[in-house]
């Protein structure tokens, strides 16, 4: 079954040159995988998409509406019930009006499963530039409890040209000098690290079931050459580190202590020509001193992105990681701020 998505969809073949490998923080605040089904289609039911039929959206009713049994009202004073339809979709719960999204399957949804090597690994991730009704259960759908965004990638999962490694993550999407808009490269633009930018995100790890390099990328600063700065997890199923890595892999701040569930929350500040980042847990917190760049433009990614693959011994001299392993992420809250217009 092909994928349903909304308008603005179409393949992309990656934003990184460099290959990702074992190793990519600021001031002030701020298994099912194997066979991976197509993802259904997402029915129209006016302004929204929703995946779900058949239940009508949950209201909530203004506080001072009369209650069952109590006396009447003035003429006049009646209160008005004020409906909220409860969230159903990503974009209910972030603003996703400047992201495009890369998914661990292809436009039919089919992954790299059965692939003999990364050599033949699917590489047509699918990028969808939309994102306003959309959703991909369930690499890309609202957490069960409507707080947050989940985002899901497996290890089998299908792969841009520029990565082996599978992602469900979202890209800054910028539209290029003197495009008049559309999908595809007109939106792969990127921002003058000169300028004044800040991404600021809040979320948590819910599940890694990778086991041969449990390892998972959290936000980026992608430069127009390298990474410039990742937000990373490396640890087990249970627990480990989360910390940056940056310039190019060569340098890495202490480490926090992270336990799987743990909300975090992480920023990247770009500041004439400098890069800084914090993250927090609990009340603990890394940072990255200002730093010089190597890349003079870039964009910002969100989600999760493995760091791991069913061909690891091709390319990482490892076992290879069970097709269906996978990492989940929720994002809760996600903002980027760029300079005034």
């Amino acid at each position: 079954m092909a994928l349903a998505a909304a308008v603005g969809c179409g393949r992309g073949h990656g934003d990184e040159a460099r290959m990702a490998g074992d190793g990519p923080t600021g001031a002030p605040p701020s298994d099912a995988m194997t066979d991976v089904p197509a993802m259904m289609p997402i029915e129209d039911h006016g302004p929204r998409r929703s995946m779900q039929t058949g239940t009508p959206p949950a209201t909530t009713l203004d506080a001072g509406a009369p209650q069952p049994g109590a006396a009447p009202l003035p003429p006049g004073d009646e209160p008005t019930a004020v409906l909220e339809p409860a969230p159903e979709l990503p974009s209910d719960v972030l603003d996703l009006g400047g992201w495009k999204i890369t998914l661990p399957v292809d436009a039919h949804g089919n992954d790299s499963a059965g692939a003999t090597g990364v050599e033949a690994r699917n590489i047509d991730a699918l990028e969808v530039y939309d994102l306003h009704g959309f959703a991909a259960p369930p690499h890309f759908e609202l957490a069960t409890d409507g707080s947050a965004v989940r985002f899901a990638a497996h290890a089998a999962g299908a792969t841009t040209t520029g990565s082996n490694y599978p992602r469900s993550e979202l890209r800054q999407r910028i539209l290029q000098d003197g495009s008049s808009g559309g999908e595809g490269s007109a939106y792969d633009g990127y921002f003058e690290l000169s300028e004044h930018w800040h991404l600021a995100l809040r979320g948590r790890i819910v599940e890694v079931t990778l086991v041969e390099k449990p390892h998972v990328v959290l936000a980026q600063l992608h430069g127009d050459g390298p990474d410039e700065i990742m937000a990373r997890y490396e640890g087990d199923s249970r627990a480990g580190t989360l910390f940056f890595e940056y310039l190019d892999g060569a340098q890495e701040s202490a480490k926090l202590d992270y336990a799987i569930g743990e909300e975090y929350a992480i920023d990247v500040w770009v500041e004439a020509g400098r890069v800084r980042a914090r993250a927090r847990v609990a009340e603990r917190q890394v940072e990255v001193a200002p730093f010089e760049p190597a890349s003079s433009a870039g964009y910002f990614k969100a989600g999760c992105y493995l760091q791991s693959s069913v061909f690891l011994s091709d390319f990482k001299d490892r076992p290879d990681e069970a097709p269906g392993a996978r990492a989940v992420v929720e994002i809760h809250a996600l903002s980027v701020e760029g300079p005034a217009p």
